[in-house]
């Protein structure tokens, strides 16, 4: 799946940087999912809201839920590493880990829709240098981690997607 992950210009860097305050970040995480479902119907599914306002991709990650096991699915921003796509579980600064998050430790597959391409993937929980450089990747990209990593009072865990069919190659099925 390519999925490019390009510079934000002057007004979406605005953006990021209301949406990384405490205030920004409450607004965006009640308002920006139903938004961008919104906008992905009336775009044919080209486009989201948050795409367009921040210059970042926004996929949307479909989970199996941890309880209910129906199908649940959020719009994420992901880092691009390769194949791979990295998903930061900082729900915005809030003091609890999202519910994609459980849902991928409870079952890893996930369904990843972008621009009408949908690819499956395996996620697998990241741990020490290898999260610390995704979340310095990640700050990179958007220096609202940053924030939502010193409100949250948690461990911003990190979950890396990668494609079914590099997972049956490596000979690894199982996360």
């Amino acid at each position: 799946m390519n999925i490019p992950m390009p510079k934000p210009n002057v007004w979406q860097c605005a953006v990021h940087q209301v949406a990384a305050t405490g205030v920004g970040a409450r607004l965006f995480s009640m308002l920006a999912p139903g938004l961008d479902r919104w906008f992905l119907r009336l775009s044919s599914g080209r486009h989201t809201l948050s795409s367009l306002l921040s210059g970042l991709p926004v996929v949307m990650v479909s989970t199996r839920g941890a309880k209910s096991k129906m199908e649940r699915t959020v719009p994420l921003v992901p880092l691009v590493d390769g194949q791979k796509l990295a998903l930061i579980a900082s729900n915005f600064g809030g003091k609890n880990h999202p519910g994609w998050f459980y849902n991928l430790k409870a079952d890893p597959k996930a369904s990843v829709s972008y621009r009408g391409q949908v690819q499956a993937y395996l996620a697998r929980l990241v741990h020490g240098d290898e999260r610390l450089a995704y979340l310095r990747k990640a700050e990179e990209v958007y220096i609202g981690y940053r924030y939502y990593q010193q409100r949250a009072g948690r461990t911003v865990h990190v979950m890396v997607l990668e494609p079914v069919e590099a997972c049956e190659e490596s000979g690894t099925s199982e996360y």
